[in-house]
């Protein structure tokens, strides 16, 4: 179950540096988060070329990644509006089918992943930094920005959703843990396909539920992780 929980350690991390990088963006609000973004692209794209070549640095340019760096780039892309917005949105969602299926014929291959994990100082992650990933978050942000919802129900919806996945995120782990520790996965390649798929979503849909009902419990709701 600890490795499922990586995430949570991840997060806290990075709200103890959100003090250090709201105070360096509010000294440079425009150049500011655009060096962050620009250091955390570059970082990734030198330590990859370096594992590509089998070669080794001593420069230390870490402090751009993880977590700094989605931080930076999502901060960036929700405060700056493109003007030909049909056209991000169209080269988003290519861009998203490109990378997607990059990863999946790829998979965790170090030619498109980039993960840090520090063991002599305990470090453990599995967050990918590679500039594949860093891509296809990009695109997935913009599409979700872009995307023209007229339907108002959608477009709570998705509100809804937003605001309760760092919640969903902490719930999870245990309605997946109870859902499969019932629903083995066994049998064809279609049938544990199926059962994954059909498993994930009621993962979700559950996770969901739970944390809004949480967030209308009073104190509960303090911990619900409904933002």
């Amino acid at each position: 179950m600890f490795p499922l929980t990586w995430y949570f350690w991840l997060m806290i991390s990075a709200y103890l540096m959100i003090p250090i990088i709201n105070a360096f963006i509010k000294s440079d609000s425009e150049n500011g988060p655009k060096y962050l973004v620009i250091m955390f692209i570059l970082s990734s794209v030198f330590y990859q070329f370096l594992i590509s070549v089998k070669s080794y640095t001593f420069m230390e340019l870490r402090f751009f990644l993880m977590p700094i760096g989605y931080l930076s780039l999502g901060y960036l892309l929700a405060n700056y509006e493109f003007k030909r917005k049909n056209l991000v949105l169209i080269v988003s969602v290519l861009l998203f089918a490109i990378t997607s299926a990059i990863k999946v014929i790829y998979g965790q291959s170090p030619e498109v992943t980039l993960i840090f994990a520090n063991i002599p100082l305990g470090q453990a992650s599995f967050i990918d930094v590679g500039i594949v990933k860093i891509i296809q978050a990009c695109s997935v942000f913009l599409i979700i920005k872009y995307l023209p919802l007229k339907l108002s129900k959608i477009k709570k919806i998705i509100t809804s959703i937003s605001r309760s996945s760092y919640g969903i995120y902490l719930v999870h782990i245990f309605v997946f843990l109870l859902i499969f520790n019932y629903t083995p996965v066994q049998g064809s390649g279609t049938h544990v396909f199926l059962t994954l798929l059909i498993g994930t979503f009621v993962v979700f849909i559950l996770s969901w539920i739970i944390v809004l009902i949480a967030s209308k419990i009073p104190y509960i709701n303090k911990l619900s992780g409904y933002a």
